[in-house]
């Protein structure tokens, strides 16, 4: 199965398919880039390749990071006509895709996710970056992959939170296309038990949904912006946990908060599949309002002295406010948490 990300730097391939890592045809010379996880579960994937491996989590999603797998780099002796492959889950492509854009003012790289929220989601529509202390992927660029090869199989190793993760932004995509929540909703059974082809179908629906938003506004000017439904409540979460909250569950959870802040009459129908799917509709610890709104007001989206928030009115009709202010916002919460 192979879908297309038309974009205005280039457009390029997202093969979905069992076996395609290990099948493509990736330019060489190329190192592959990983972190320990990956490469205690996969050593001998692409071992014809010179291989990095990088630390752990979100927390070494940093600036330093970058630099010591730039000189990495640089040890090892490449140049602009090296390629990377990054296989492994979003906070491995965000870091890999931002030193291939950086790295001797860019270089080639390829997206190998292994997690199902790096399919659906982070490798597809070229956004890199790094975090700062004050926020999430604050530090970043633009830089598109020369392809994307998803292959279904790493889902079988995946955890069950880990599964989970990735499917808070499956429904997420779903509540921007209701035709999917109905499709999802008709295949839980299948997923649950990582069915592959079905898996295959889930992987395909939500890159053409992205892909789609992504071709029509790359630089997220504002359509693309749709994409940060839940999250501008779920990054404000995982900053305030110090990332023990992870991204898929904050992303759950934001999505409860931004259904509630406009009342979207469907709530009820989204929560239930979040619930199924073992993903938390609300916070494991309370957070202040005014703690969850001094860092919401950090994320990049921010305008001012306002916050931008992506809210749905309806499935399948969700807008964007960029003029909500942090006084309205601390009104919301306080009602909210009651």
């Amino acid at each position: 199965m192979r879908r297309t990300v038309t974009t205005n730097q280039q457009s390029y391939p997202v093969i979905i398919q069992t076996g395609s890592s290990e099948r493509f045809n990736f330019s060489t010379p190329a190192v592959v880039v990983c972190d320990r996880q990956v490469q205690r579960s996969y050593p001998k994937l692409l071992p014809q390749y010179r291989r990095v491996i990088l630390p752990d989590g979100e927390a070494n999603k940093r600036l330093r990071t970058i630099e010591w797998l730039c000189l990495r780099l640089l040890k090892l002796g490449c140049d602009r006509s090296t390629s990377l492959i990054g296989i492994g889950g979003g906070v491995v492509g965000d870091m890999v895709g931002f030193t291939a854009a950086v790295f001797m003012r860019g270089v080639p790289y390829y997206h190998v996710p292994t997690t199902l929220l790096a399919m659906v989601d982070s490798s597809i529509g070229g956004k890199t970056g790094v975090d700062l202390s004050l926020g999430k992927n604050l530090i970043g660029t633009t830089y598109q992959p020369m392809a994307v090869i998803s292959d279904p199989r790493f889902l079988l190793t995946l955890s069950a939170e880990q599964f989970s993760n990735g499917l808070a932004e499956v429904i997420k995509h779903a509540v921007l296309e209701p035709s999917l929540l109905s499709w999802i909703e008709q295949h839980r059974s299948q997923i649950q038990r990582r069915h592959l082809p079905t898996l295959q179908q889930l992987i395909s629906r939500n890159v053409e949904i992205k892909a789609a938003i992504v071709a029509a506004d790359e630089h997220e000017t504002l359509q693309r912006m749709l994409l940060n439904l839940g999250h501008t409540f779920g990054h404000a979460f995982e900053k305030l946990s110090r990332y023990t909250i992870p991204h898929g569950q904050a992303v759950a959870i934001g999505l409860m908060y931004a259904m509630s802040y406009t009342a979207m009459p469907q709530h009820q129908r989204v929560a239930k599949l979040l619930q199924q799917f073992d993903l938390p509709i609300r916070l494991p610890r309370p957070y202040s309002p005014r703690a969850i709104v001094q860092a919401m007001h950090h994320d990049k989206k921010h305008r001012g002295n306002y916050i931008t928030l992506v809210v749905p009115l309806q499935l399948g009709h969700v807008r964007i406010d960029q003029t909500v202010t942090p006084a309205h916002l601390l009104r919301f919460l306080q009602h909210y948490h009651g």
